[in-house]
């Protein structure tokens, strides 16, 4: 992998990086207790009718699957990044062969080559 490769995957990384974390401050709220992220839980207000019990409900179950989607990306990403900085990143983890290039501009945090993706 060329240099330029290298700072090309680093900056893809980065940028998704901040994308998730982003995202992530949408669906979920550090726990002051914990030190770890919680779901945001939905917003009940004035006069609560069924239908509105079953919105709400909605909008936690889907921040609920939506912070756990992201802290799995996030964790993926930050592991490229430790990767990348260690000198291992672009290799399948169970093959150990090297990922090909073009699925690793396009999923910069895959720890898999195509072969053993599925």
């Amino acid at each position: 992998m060329t240099p330029e490769n290298i700072e090309t995957l680093t900056h893809l990384l980065s940028e998704e990086e901040t994308l998730v974390r982003k995202e992530l401050k949408g669906v979920a709220f550090k726990d002051p207790a914990t030190g770890g992220l919680q779901p945001k839980p939905a917003k009940y207000q004035g006069n609560i009718r069924q239908d509105d019990i079953a919105r709400e409900s909605t909008i936690t179950e889907t921040n609920t699957a939506l912070e756990k989607e992201l802290e799995h990306r996030l964790g993926q990403i930050l592991i490229a990044q430790e990767k990348l900085k260690n000198g291992s990143y672009g290799t399948c983890d169970k093959c150990g062969d090297a990922i090909p290039l073009d699925r690793l501009l396009v999923v910069p945090m895959a720890p898999f080559c195509i072969k053993h993706s599925e």
